[in-house]
């Protein structure tokens, strides 16, 4: 794999719009309700909007695909990428540009509304991704499927571009859909499922990244991936391949928000594999990525500086990044 080859990824998935609006609670007395006034508002790209952000944070060079409406909210989301991102985004007028709407009072989110309307991949717009695509490989070493599964990308689709990066020497990186059949990414290089996501496609109920590790290495047999991430919850992470597994203890120092922080692991593991090809550094690196990202109130990039600032930090403490475990 040559070295041009290696800086750039192909981010594919559903992109939505994140909405912060901070409020002030009061109760109502003429229609005995509580009633919340916003104060401000803050619009950030989410999900696969949001890894191709992390991935640019970190200096990689990044093509997006998605789709929006032909809306406000279309706009404000490609306002808030990185104007590096080789942005490929359609507008479709019969979508919605999917609005997710956190309302916070007091620190703490109230509620939650999502606004979307989805539809699938018309087939010519189907035959723009391939083409796009096979255009591109020779530019790409990474695929980066970021699944929500709300319809707009078929299963035949994503299997048989997950099949063209294979046969090309691509290297394919999955975040999954819970609501995917887990054979549509047979074959993956990666695929990096929280325990959430693992007991949905695997129809198990783990109760615990130790107690799902037999499972795991199941679903690595059964379904040919190079490796099984299982993201981490306060007791780590979990990295699955046919040689062994390993686990890295939770690095996080100060929870305040978990959104976004599975896209910022994603892109930190992918980045560093970029620059070193060492899978134990990358793990580590994802690991400190997401503690990263864990630590801030909305969803966020993370950097290198933060990266770097954070190992230091663990360094000086005496923790030399945590301690990369066998399992078996």
């Amino acid at each position: 794999m040559d070295t041009e080859r290696k800086k750039s990824v192909f981010v594919l998935g559903d992109i939505v719009l994140d909405c912060y609006a901070e409020c002030h609670n009061q109760f109502s007395n003429n229609e005995e309700i509580q009633k919340l006034i916003i104060q401000k508002k803050k619009y950030l790209p989410g999900n696969a909007a949001n890894v191709a952000n992390n991935l640019s944070a970190l200096g990689v060079d990044v093509y997006l695909f998605g789709v929006t409406g032909e809306d406000m909210y279309g706009d404000l989301l490609q306002q808030g990428l990185d104007p590096a991102i080789h942005k490929h985004i359609i507008k479709n007028p019969s979508v919605l540009t999917p609005l997710k709407s956190r309302f916070i009072s007091k620190e703490k989110t109230v509620i939650r509304i999502d606004e979307e309307v989805y539809a699938p991949l018309l087939l010519e717009e189907e035959a723009h991704l391939l083409n796009l695509f096979v255009s591109l490989r020779s530019k790409i070493g990474y695929l980066v499927i970021s699944d929500l599964n709300k319809g707009t990308y078929s299963d035949a689709l994503l299997k048989s571009i997950i099949k063209d990066a294979i046969d090309h020497n691509i290297q394919v990186f999955i975040d999954p859909s819970a609501k995917r059949n887990l054979s549509v990414y047979t074959n993956a290089t990666v695929i990096s499922p929280n325990l959430e996501e693992f007991n949905a496609l695997t129809d198990t109920n783990a109760p615990s990244l130790q107690e799902a590790l037999l499972e795991a290495k199941e679903t690595l047999k059964t379904h040919k991936f190079t490796y099984l991430l299982l993201k981490g919850d306060a007791s780590g992470s979990i990295l699955v391949s046919e040689h062994g597994s390993y686990h890295l203890p939770g690095l996080t120092k100060r929870m305040v928000s978990s959104i976004g922080a599975g896209d910022s692991f994603l892109a930190a593991f992918i980045a560093s594999m970029i620059q070193s090809s060492n899978l134990f550094k990358s793990f580590v690196m994802a690991n400190v990525a997401a503690s990263i990202s864990v630590s801030k109130k909305y969803t966020s990039t993370v950097t290198k500086s933060e990266i770097h600032h954070f190992l230091h930090e663990l360094k000086a403490g005496g923790d030399n990044y945590g301690s990369i475990q066998r399992e078996s």
